[in-house]
């Protein structure tokens, strides 16, 4: 765990979707795994609640975060890139 302090992990994956954690760190954390997802291709266009969208070409990408363990972590979800 404390390798999460600069960086994000995928820390678990489904047929459905990969998980990410990271610390959260007053939004550094959200900042983290939204540069993780750019990375992949995509642009980050907005945030609903605990979604964040992201676009690429005619697709749409949303993933889901909530903060864990009295605001110390970062949990993310996104659909699997397999």
């Amino acid at each position: 765990m404390k390798n999460l302090i600069k960086k994000i992990e995928i820390v678990g994956e489904t047929e459905e979707y990969d998980w990410y954690l990271t610390l959260f760190e007053k939004g550094h954390g959200q900042k983290r795994f939204i540069e993780e997802i750019e990375k992949q291709g995509w642009i980050f266009d907005s945030q609903e609640g605990a979604g964040l969208i992201f676009k690429r070409d005619n697709e749409t990408l949303i993933t889901e975060c909530g903060v864990w363990n009295n605001n110390k972590y970062l949990v993310c979800s996104a659909p699997s890139r397999k």
